[in-house]
């Protein structure tokens, strides 16, 4: 395995490791737009 692949291959672990920790502690509606003010909508 070359030097790339294998750092290709360690951020992805990573990345997923991550998520499974995390995944658990988001709230259960996630905001994706926010208006002028700062606000969900």
């Amino acid at each position: 395995m070359t030097p790339l692949r294998f750092g290709i291959v360690a951020v992805l672990i990573l990345t997923l490791a991550i998520t499974v920790v995390a995944y658990p502690t988001l709230p259960d509606q996630v905001p994706s737009h926010w208006n002028a003010a700062g606000e969900v909508d």
